[in-house]
């Protein structure tokens, strides 16, 4: 299971409304998330509530999925380990050959093959 990663020595949000500075990815331990910017932490959802909104993952996987929901048509962009992922670039099928995702539904994307 993952566990929430803050510097605020939180083991899980449990604010309506979180905001914090994302620390040194690289001193999380593997399957840790975090997130950065201005989020709105429900009892089973996390709405970012901006534009420059971040969830960091560290895990080790052969593919990865993420739930999300958004605008129809909103981008969002990947990186893994720094670097953009693309449909061309270990790109899930739901990544294009931008490095970006576009949101059309609530549902499970896959982001890494």
């Amino acid at each position: 299971m993952a566990a929430f990663a803050s510097r605020l020595g939180q083991t899980r949000p449990t604010c309506r409304s979180l905001a914090i500075q994302l620390g040194e990815f690289c001193f999380y331990q593997e399957h840790e998330w975090s997130l950065g910017g201005s989020w709105t932490i429900g009892g089973k959802e996390s709405v970012s509530s901006s534009d420059n909104a971040v969830l960091r993952i560290k895990a080790s996987a052969r593919e990865v999925y993420l739930v999300m929901s958004g605008p129809d048509d909103k981008p969002v962009t990947l990186k893994l380990n720094g670097q953009a992922i693309t449909s061309l670039a270990n790109g899930g099928s739901d990544v294009d050959s931008s490095g970006q995702v576009r949101l059309n539904s609530a549902r499970l994307y896959k982001l890494v093959k």
